[in-house]
C-alpha cells in the first residue's frame, strides 16, 4: 500500500472554511492555549468539521499554534480538560449537544453564515487579549 502524498492528505477547504478561518484568526490573534503569537497559527475545531451544525460556529473553534494543535489532537482528554477550565462544563456540554444535532444546510444557509462572518471580519473587532479575557472566543 502506497503512502498518501501531502496533496492527498490536505484538508479540503471551501470558501466558507476560508472565511471562517479568517474570522477566527482576527478574533483570537494568538494561540488560545499557550499565548504564542508568532509562527503558523491554525484554526482548530473543538468538535470535528464533519458536524455541520457547528462547522462554522465561532463557539466551536479556537486559534492554536502548530504545537498546541498537535497537542490537542494527540491528547484530547488533556485538551478537553483545559477547554472545560476555560469555558466551563455547561458551555462545553451545550456545544457538544449542538455539534451532534443533525442538520442539512443549504447553499443559501452557508452563504448567509459566510456573509455574516465577512461583515465582522472587516469591522473593528475587539480582538482576543490573553491578559484581559481568556473567554473572549466563547461568547
Amino acid at each position: 500500500m502506497e503512502a498518501k502524498g501531502v496533496e492527498e492528505m490536505r484538508i479540503k477547504r471551501n470558501k466558507y472554511d476560508i472565511t471562517f478561518s479568517q474570522y477566527i484568526k482576527q478574533r483570537d490573534v494568538c494561540c488560545q492555549w499557550c499565548g504564542r503569537t508568532d509562527g503558523a497559527l491554525q484554526t482548530s475545531h473543538i468538535y470535528s468539521r464533519r458536524h455541520t451544525n457547528t462547522r462554522w460556529d465561532p463557539r466551536n473553534a479556537k486559534l492554536l499554534c502548530f504545537a498546541c494543535h498537535q497537542r490537542w489532537h494527540s491528547d484530547p482528554i488533556e485538551g478537553f480538560e483545559w477547554l472545560k477550565s476555560v469555558i466551563g462544563a455547561d458551555r462545553l456540554e451545550q456545544l457538544r449537544k449542538d455539534a451532534h444535532k443533525v442538520v442539512k444546510l443549504t447553499t443559501a444557509d452557508k452563504d448567509e453564515i459566510r456573509a455574516s462572518l465577512m461583515d465582522t471580519i472587516d469591522d473593528d473587532m475587539e480582538c482576543f487579549n490573553p491578559e484581559f479575557d481568556v473567554k473572549s472566543w466563547t461568547t
